[in-house]
C-alpha cells in the first residue's frame, strides 16, 4: 500500500495539471475563422474611413468615431461626418449572410433599419469592413449607396 501511495499522488497531480483550462484565444485567433464569429466582433472599433463614397462621408475627426459591439448583441455608435455627429444604440446579430443591424435609439434614420450588412474581417482581426445595399452606410448613415465603413480594432474596452 505504501508503494502505491506515491503513484496515486503523482496520477492525481498529473490529472489536475492536464485538466486546467486552456488560455483564452487571442483576438487574431478568434477572427481567423470564416464565417466571422460573434466573439471576433465583440469590443470597440474605430471608424477609420468610408470607401466608395465621396468626401462628404469622410469621418469627422473632431469626434470619437467608435462602434462598440457587446456579447449580448447590442451596439453603440458615435461618429460623424461634416458637421453632423450621430449617437445610436441598437441590436446586432450574425446570420448566414452577414449581420443584421437594428437601430433602436438615438439618431436613427427612419426607414433604413433593419439593415442586412456584409461583414468582412481582415488583417488578422485588425480591420472590420461593413457594407450594405441600402441607400445609407450601416452605422454612419451617410447617404451614399454602396459605401463601405472601415474600422480598426481598439480592444475589449
Amino acid at each position: 500500500m505504501n508503494k502505491l501511495l506515491p503513484f496515486l499522488a503523482f496520477a492525481i497531480f498529473a490529472l489536475v495539471a492536464c485538466s486546467e483550462d486552456k488560455p483564452e484565444s487571442t483576438h487574431s485567433e478568434l477572427c481567423a475563422t470564416i464565417p466571422v464569429v460573434k466573439k471576433c466582433l465583440v469590443g470597440r472599433w474605430y471608424l477609420d474611413r468610408v470607401e466608395k463614397a465621396n468626401s462628404l462621408c469622410d469621418p469627422n475627426k473632431e469626434t470619437e468615431n467608435y462602434l462598440k459591439f457587446t456579447k449580448k448583441g447590442n451596439f453603440s455608435f458615435k461618429g460623424g461626418y461634416q458637421n453632423l455627429i450621430l449617437e445610436t444604440n441598437g441590436d446586432w446579430e450574425l446570420n448566414e449572410t452577414g449581420m443584421k443591424i437594428d437601430c433602436e435609439s438615438g439618431d436613427c434614420i427612419e426607414g433604413i433599419y433593419p439593415i442586412d450588412a456584409t461583414v468582412e474581417v481582415l488583417r488578422s482581426g485588425a480591420e472590420l469592413r461593413i457594407s450594405n445595399t441600402k441607400s445609407h452606410s450601416s452605422f454612419l448613415q451617410c447617404g451614399v449607396p454602396g459605401s463601405i465603413e472601415v474600422y480598426t480594432w481598439q480592444g475589449n474596452n
